[in-house]
């Protein structure tokens, strides 16, 4: 077995895998472990993808178990490239983590890990659901579906009902012709090494499940740059069973695949998809983790190019979900997670009457969605609704947002639209209380040059239940930043050397705009995957608790499409060395009754680092106050 000890509350330990080649779809972890004490935190497994350096946790424990072995299993996946990494934390000495008896299970990956492979059994493997052209979504299930005589019992990767599928779930709201889009990541079949095309006779295929009366289409489309190409075509009910579809790909250029299935004439249609695989070719994605996969055009964009009121993929869809929303498919990126039965998707008229819109503004019709709170009886007098856009890297100096609102009824409350800056602080832009008729109103607020923020729509219900308040057509207008200079770095964190178990912050300044997005790297490499290294909203750069290994040179780069520009600094790491202002840099402390080391700045001596009153060791005696 292996275990941790608790000396220092808050530390944490790691224990990381051998980089592996690949996994299967089956693949799973099992393993034992033992969590006792009364500080005990939390025991944490996280899969690291040794090709973007990015960390997923895919189980976790928290607190006391007793002094008691428990085993677990825990789902691995199709993986590609990855290292499993064991974290464990504690509070103090009162708490000990072991773990025992680590197994891998099934995971022979074969040819099955690729990046537009999926089984469905810890997420949808990068693959989207589209949002636009299409009516509805597909569901990511374990089980069975919903409707009584129509979809799988059992997932194909596992044949029972604790494995994962996706499926359309064809019963109400859905109307027949219905559609729904699951879009593969962009891949490309050059081998980046040798420049030779690898896209030749690729074997791709999946298993699906169509069972029911009233079955429509499933149908599987190659996206490439010179068009789009029907590759499989499955009609109508296909019996209880899952089948397997395939095609050969001949293509030497990126492309993506589109599972589009329809809704038939009644709920008794739900048609499933499971273990997507292209195989005998050599494929890699064209868009790391990070960056943003355009839908339309094989591109990748940069985070900060999204919600940054440019269309940068050319198709629009880096702006979606970025707030200019109609609200006739989905929320455009707007959210109220902690209020959602207060602010909701909603079409028609409301459940009061007296108040609320009868229609949606866009279509002016019944069947028109808009955004509703609504002020029924479960509703406090006072209590607020927040509806919150996405958060905006930068806006211009015209910025501006239009929208419509409706607030009909005796008891009409309060509407209210805040910008909300980094750091948390609110400033009202626009408010209306009490009754504004029967109709839709359109407004406007100017929002301004901003950077890091976001808006907020707060409604606050009146004293009654006639009182329910709708928003609709919400647009950002004017609101792109050209480029008005270079990007230059201003000033650079000065050459720092500091002890172990320090926490030191990198930071800097700049000028140029529109708003830079930050990258840091160390010694001209990505910086490693520890949650020990964090980027402020300023783009600095925190690094807690500081080991040997953190010294190097640390370089960042900063880049917004127009310009970019860099700096360094450099970060030596001296054990042994301490200055006393944070902590004790990992040197350990011996008591005895009579006299003892203690970290202090209330010695009556002056500090030697600040040359006022700081933090020094100085010996205490057991006479009162002596040192």
């Amino acid at each position: 077995s292996s275990g941790i000890n608790a000396e220092y509350g808050g530390d944490v330990a790691e224990m990381m895998s051998n980089v592996y080649k690949g996994s299967a779809p089956k693949c799973r972890l099992t393993f034992a472990y033992h969590m006792y004490g009364r500080n005990v935190r939390k025991l944490e497994v996280s899969i690291l993808s040794t090709v973007t350096n990015t960390r997923k946790t895919v189980w976790e424990h928290s607190g006391n178990s007793g002094d008691a072995w428990f085993e677990t299993a825990v789902q691995i996946g199709a993986q590609n490239m990855f290292q499993v990494v064991f974290s464990a934390s504690v509070g103090s000495t009162a708490g000990d983590i072991a773990i025992d008896d680590i197994s891998f299970i099934d995971c022979s990956p074969g040819n099955f890990y690729g990046p537009a492979d999926c089984s469905f059994e810890s997420d949808f493997c990068n693959y989207l659901n589209q949002q636009h052209e299409d009516n509805f979504d597909w569901t990511r299930i374990q089980g069975t579906t919903p409707s009584w005589d129509t979809g799988p019992g059992y997932d194909h990767t596992y044949n029972d009902t604790f494995g994962h599928f996706a499926y359309i779930e064809t019963s109400y709201p859905r109307i027949p012709d219905d559609k729904a889009i699951l879009t593969s990541p962009w891949i490309k079949t050059e081998n980046p090494a040798t420049g030779i095309y690898a896209g030749y006779n690729c074997s791709f295929s999946f298993w699906y499940h169509m069972y029911g009366d009233d079955v429509d289409s499933l149908e599987v489309i190659m996206k490439t740059t010179a068009g789009n190409t029907t590759i499989v075509t499955e009609k109508g009910n296909q019996g209880n069973e899952w089948k397997e579809g395939s095609a050969v790909i001949n293509e030497h250029d990126a492309a993506r695949f589109m599972f589009v299935g329809t809704r038939g004439a009644s709920f008794s249609g739900d048609i499933a998809i499971d273990d997507i695989s292209v195989k005998t070719c050599l494929i890699t994605p064209l868009c790391n983790d990070k960056d943003f996969m355009c839908l339309t055009t094989p591109k990748c964009i940069t985070p900060y190019k999204v919600c940054n009121f440019y269309d940068d993929c050319g198709d629009g869809t880096d702006e979606n979900s970025c707030g200019d929303c109609d609200f006739e498919r989905d929320y455009c990126g707007w959210t109220s997670p902690e209020n959602y039965r207060l602010w909701a998707r909603f079409r028609g008229s409301t459940f009061t009457n007296g108040t609320g819109p009868d229609t949606d503004h866009t279509t002016g019709k019944a069947k028109g969605f808009y955004m509703l709170f609504e002020a029924h009886l479960g509703v406090r007098q006072g209590e607020e609704g927040y509806l919150t856009s996405p958060v905006f890297m930068e806006s211009s100096a015209n910025c501006k947002i239009d929208f419509y609102y409706h607030m009909k009824g005796k008891n009409m409350g309060i509407l209210e639209l805040f910008i909300v800056n980094e750091n948390g602080a609110k400033t009202s832009l626009w408010k209306k209380d009490k009754e504004q008729g029967g109709d839709w109103n359109y407004d406007t607020a100017r929002i301004g040059h901003k950077r890091n923020f976001y808006v907020q729509f707060v409604a606050t219900k009146g004293l009654g239940s006639q009182g329910d308040i709708a928003l609709d057509d919400i647009k950002f207008t004017d609101c792109a930043v050209g480029p008005s200079a270079n990007l230059t770095i201003k000033s650079m964190a000065a050459n720092k050397t500091v002890g172990v178990d320090t926490d030191v912050v990198l930071d800097f300044t700049y000028d140029g705009a529109p708003l830079a997005y930050v990258t840091w790297m160390k010694d001209g490499e990505a910086l490693p995957a520890s949650p020990r290294f964090t980027v402020g909203m300023d783009g600095s750069l925190s690094i807690s608790q500081t080991a040997a290994e953190d010294s190097g040179v640390y370089t960042v780069k900063i880049s917004n499409g127009f310009s970019e520009a860099t700096g360094q600094t450099k970060l030596i790491i001296a054990v042994g060395s301490c200055d006393f202002e944070t902590n004790l840099c990992g040197l350990k402390l011996s008591y005895k009754p009579s006299f003892y080391f203690e970290r202090t700045q209330d010695s009556g001596l002056t500090d030697h680092t600040t040359s006022g009153k700081g933090y020094i060791l100085a010996l205490k005696t057991n006479n009162p106050g002596g040192y």
